[in-house]
């Protein structure tokens, strides 16, 4: 399974639950990666208006601030893929 993927399918959560109020409404997509497993996960870095079914994504982390003894959380998610560098 690769890094990459394209946008199954995704839903705009307005309805904030405890934890994740820090995030304000918020993305969560079904992607189809590369080879073929489809997962779930947070959508990060563009405007929800942006977000399109089939569209390329790639995988990154997300900080979601420190837990009690003060080591960073992070979780994964998906934000729209960069370009390729040589790329039209």
């Amino acid at each position: 399974m690769g890094p990459s993927g394209r946008l199954y399918t995704y839903t705009v959560v307005y309805e904030l639950f405890a934890g994740l109020d820090s995030l304000g409404p918020y993305a969560v997509g079904q992607v189809e990666m590369e080879g073929g497993p489809r997962a779930q996960g947070l959508i990060t870095g563009c405007d929800f208006e942006a977000l399109e079914i089939d569209m390329p994504v790639e995988l990154t982390l997300l900080p979601l601030g420190t837990d009690e003894r003060g080591r960073p959380r992070v979780t994964y998610a998906f934000r729209p893929a960069q370009p390729k560098q040589g790329a039209p």
